[in-house]
């Protein structure tokens, strides 16, 4: 193929330098300066009408071989132009970028714009509506609310995604807005009730976002869809603004859990049907609202997060959450943010729940407010050989017994990665578990914190055997020079600071490091505003398993 493109290239170009000096000369006949030569015939004049027609033709020819040139090109260097793709993957791109959170209950009360992603796509391009409209994949996201003035539109659209979907499993998303507590709500939700029992069998993700008390539209919506006959909802997400241990529940349902507001989520269906709707779950985010803690729900998941209210803690005795999590014995995920009650006495044995497949745990010590620590759910986790990345959310806690949970916890685990920004252990601590920490990462570290944080935090005494850590990086900080010498001796060659200041006290004041400064008394410590994670929340990918 080579010698016949190069063989094509040379020919043309020999025939052009012919061509060329040809018709070059055609003009020393063309106009004659002395008048004894003879005029051209009118064969002469045709032939040359006949090249410029023909030359006319070539330059829509050379358009068309460049094209073919540079796609080739593009496509022997792994590059082409979107609109050139095959249909396949140009449907894949689109759904790369669909990817994105749409958000919806964090628009404002005055905005009547909502996610459009797909929409935009079905009208870039007759190819990429074609594309967009038969990918059925890009439909399945389908987004309510109770509230003008999106109520109309988003039912409009749910209606066509709903249709473009196919036959595929349905992501129903059901949010108010955390601003739309002052507008008009509908009086009539007929048409919204008929089309979720329309899809009831379909719908394999709900999300629901409540920013107010459970109300009808809650209990009608979840009435639609819960009681169905093949029910496919393997992933359910519940989160609540201002309710707290709160339980969904049949309103016949006697039970036994210590002071539920059974009247404000009771449901007009059996507690039969609640349970085999929750029964293929495998997925399961809540945030202050519950299925009842001896439900079927907690039953075989993989992904298992129970968080508080931004304002109250939300409770769970000892023996109900070692029921729950030994329920799920092949759970990947978890995200921790309860209050434990009832926990087992000192002097009694704990229990431990072993998990081979947990690769991740987050525990979120200020959801609910102060005066607990969630962290002791780590007494009861017995990870298996897998690394595991665990992080510490939310703002500072002084607790000693975190440590010393936190301490048994390493010894029985394979930590990879470390985070947090609540708690701050010695960091010898990590020296004696650091034979598979990929890095430990601080955030928020500054000098206010410096005064509260145990002064064994960077006591190095003891650590001359250990092996020293590989990476150690320090986000949206401010620290003394003095500690950055210190750490120096947990890390010699792997603290990175991204966003951070370092600097000295002269006297009452605080003086930055220059960046030059930095550099030359710590060279072997690298700085920068771009992280390899994102900034505002460094351990966002980590629930984003293979």
């Amino acid at each position: 193929m080579l010698e016949q493109l190069r063989s094509a290239g040379d020919n043309l170009r020999a025939a052009w330098d012919d061509y060329l000096h040809a018709y070059s000369a055609a003009q020393n006949i063309s106009i004659p300066r002395n008048p004894s030569h003879p005029k051209a015939s009118p064969e002469f004049y045709r032939q040359l009408d006949t090249e410029l027609t023909f030359l006319s033709s070539c330059e829509a020819k050379m358009q068309e071989i460049k094209v073919a040139i540079n796609r080739a090109r593009h496509y022997s260097m792994g590059l082409a132009p979107i609109h050139s793709l095959p249909s396949e993957i140009l449907s894949r791109t689109f759904q790369f970028v669909l990817a994105q959170r749409c958000d919806l209950h964090k628009l404002s009360s005055d905005n009547t714009y909502y996610p459009r992603y797909p929409d935009k796509l079905a009208h870039v391009c007759s190819l990429w509506r074609q594309v967009a409209i038969s990918c059925c994949s890009l439909w399945c996201h389908i987004d309510l609310s109770p509230y003008e003035p999106r109520y109309v539109g988003l039912l409009d659209r749910a209606q066509t995604y709903a249709t473009r979907a196919g036959k595929l499993p349905i992501e129903l998303h059901v949010a108010e807005s955390i601003y739309d507590l002052s507008k008009k709500v509908q009086t009539d939700y007929d048409d919204l009730y008929e089309f979720i029992s329309s899809i009831s069998n379909r719908v394999e993700a709900l999300n629901s976002f409540i920013d107010t008390h459970f109300w009808e539209f809650h209990r009608s919506v979840f009435g639609k869809l819960l009681p169905c006959q093949h029910p496919k909802l393997l992933k359910l997400v519940l989160r609540s603004q201002y309710n707290f241990n709160t339980f969904i529940h049949a309103e016949d349902f006697n039970g036994d859990q210590p002071n539920a507001p059974y009247e404000g989520f009771a449901l007009n269906i059996t507690n039969n049907q609640i349970e085999d709707s929750f029964a293929p779950l495998t997925v399961l985010h809540l945030q202050g609202l519950f299925p009842l803690w001896s439900s079927v729900a907690y039953h075989g998941l993989v992904d298992l997060r129970l968080l508080s209210t931004d304002v109250y803690w939300s409770t769970i005795k000892e023996a109900e959450l070692i029921s729950i999590l030994k329920s799920s014995p092949g759970l990947r995920i978890l995200h921790f943010g309860l209050r434990i009650s009832d926990p087992t006495p000192g002097t009694e044995q704990i229990s431990l729940v072993h998990f081979q497949d947990l690769r991740v745990v987050k525990l979120f010590p200020d959801f609910g407010g102060s005066g607990a620590c969630p962290t002791s759910v780590l007494r009861l986790l017995a990870p298996g050989s897998k690394p595991l990345w665990l992080s510490f959310d939310g703002s500072y806690i002084s607790e000693s017994t975190s440590i010393a949970v936190l301490e048994k916890f390493l010894s029985r685990s394979r930590v990879g990665r470390f985070y947090t920004c609540s708690i701050f252990p010695p960091i010898s601590m990590f020296l004696r578990h650091s034979a598979h920490l990929e890095y430990v990462v601080f955030e928020s570290y500054d000098l206010s914190l410096r005064k509260k944080v145990s002064p064994t935090w960077l006591q190095a005494d003891g650590i001359a055997s250990l092996p020293r850590l590989q990476s150690l990086h320090f986000t949206s900080s401010t620290l003394l020079e003095e500690d950055l010498h210190s750490l120096l001796a947990f890390c010699p060659n792997g603290i990175v600071l991204y966003s951070c200041q370092v600097g000295r006290t002269e006297g009452s004041a605080y003086v930055q490091l220059n960046e030059k400064e930095l550099s030359d008394i710590f060279p072997t410590v690298r700085s920068s505003d771009h992280p390899p994670y994102p900034l505002e929340n460094p351990t966002a990918n980590w629930d984003l398993l293979d």
